[in-house]
């Protein structure tokens, strides 16, 4: 409940405090990758350099747990996610523009979409605020499959996208 709390805390500035805190992080990261990965990957694209810096520390850590297990592969998809996401964000996109289409303007999205089977869970609320009993997460997860090729683009002045995500059909 409290993890994003932990997160939010990554730059506390006494190292023995830093240096416990990273523990948990790491811990929970490894027990929980579907969920906890979320929180961490907004830090790891902040324009702070250390704290994506220390983001990055945690992930790498936990990530060599999770190779033994044969997760580790589910931080990279999360990472490279997100890559593709803001880079879809940060396309300037002309003031009439109403909508892309992800095979046209997003290429390298689509592509990653196709080749990979991900394993990431839909970061959905109710996926990733922990039930207080003996299974804190749901065991069957909706995980992301792919995306509709229209991307809408709202009509405002940060011109946001709204995208459609296609999900498995777990339950």
């Amino acid at each position: 409940i409290c993890y994003p709390q932990l997160v939010s805390r990554i730059m506390h500035t006494c190292t023995t405090t830093h240096s416990i805190l990273e523990k948990i992080l790491v811990k929970v990261l490894e027990e929980y990758p579907h969920e906890a990965q979320w929180s961490l990957m907004a830090v790891t694209n902040s324009k702070n350099k250390d704290r994506t810096k220390r983001a990055t520390a945690i992930i790498t850590k936990a990530k060599a747990t999770l190779h033994k297990t044969g997760k580790d592969y589910l931080l990279d998809q999360g990472s490279t996610l997100c890559t593709h996401l803001l880079d879809l964000c940060n396309q300037d996109v002309d003031k009439n523009v109403g909508k892309l289409t992800l095979n046209q303007h997003c290429p390298h999205l689509r592509n990653f979409l196709r080749r990979e089977k991900l394993g990431l869970i839909v970061p959905l609320q109710s996926a990733l605020t922990p039930n207080l009993s003996e299974q804190p997460f749901p065991t069957e997860k909706v995980l992301i499959e792919s995306m509709m090729d229209k991307i809408e683009i709202m009509n405002s002045m940060q011109k946001p996208r709204k995208i459609v995500i296609i999900v498995s059909e777990n339950r």
